[in-house]
């Protein structure tokens, strides 16, 4: 499955947004988290795997982004992803936001079958948008929680002239795999979601609706058997 970009120009990328009002909450805990072996925000542990990273940094704002609801064979990404088709919104621009989520695919053969029909194994947070396009994503990798490059107008290129990094491997290479299989971040992105923050959490991060339904669900969801995501999990 592709996902094809809305084009830009790199004048368009250079003046990227930066986070919408509140969401440097959630950076923060983001960057307080690279190299880190467990998931915990305000106390509370998260499951160690890409969706447990991103549900644990946005419930620094009291958002559970897993809270959407969706089929009972879901895994973490999928979950994210329904939330914010109802708290925000999914789309395929090349430069997105600060403090996005970004969605990949077919980062591993979820259901072993050697074909590329897996969508929704991955999830991370887009850290900046730098002046190349180059976006900066921090994700739960098999290597540990990292920063990694993606570069959506260049995306089968690794460094670009300067030997800057554009983009890094998500999917590692099998010896005996066929020709054509994506390995760099932007080969297998599916996507950006921006998650729409309450007034209320974003200017003071008073408890809202949001905040109550998030400590009520909590114990729910934390406790359920999320099928696993993105090939990472301990």
């Amino acid at each position: 499955m592709e996902h094809t970009p809305v084009p830009v120009t790199k004048r368009e990328a250079a003046a990227a947004l930066g986070p919408p009002e509140g969401v440097e909450r959630v950076l923060e805990q983001a960057r307080a988290h690279l190299g880190k072996d467990k998931v915990r925000v305000k106390g509370k542990a998260f499951r160690y795997d890409c969706s447990g990273f991103v549900r644990g940094m946005y419930s620094a704002l009291g958002i559970d982004v897993m809270s959407g609801g969706g089929s009972e064979d879901d895994n973490g990404v999928r979950l994210i992803h329904h939330y914010v088709e109802t708290h925000g919104q999914n789309h395929s621009r090349a430069v997105p936001n600060a403090g996005d989520i970004v969605y990949f695919d077919n980062t591993w053969d979820k259901n072993g079958n050697g074909k590329l029909d897996d969508p929704l194994t991955h999830v991370g947070l887009v850290e900046e948008v730098r002046a190349d396009g180059t976006v900066m994503v921090i994700h739960r990798a098999n290597r540990g929680i990292v920063r990694d490059p993606m570069n959506l107008l260049r995306p089968h290129e690794l460094r670009d002239e300067q030997n800057h990094e554009l983009n890094a491997y998500l999917r590692p290479k099998g010896r005996k795999e066929p020709a054509g299989i994506p390995h760099t971040m932007a080969e297998l992105w599916a996507g950006f979601g921006t998650v729409e923050v309450p007034r209320a959490v974003s200017q003071q991060g008073a408890p809202g609706p949001e905040i109550r339904s998030y400590m009520a669900l909590d114990r729910m969801l934390m406790l359920a058997e999320i099928p696993a995501d993105c090939g990472c999990e301990e």
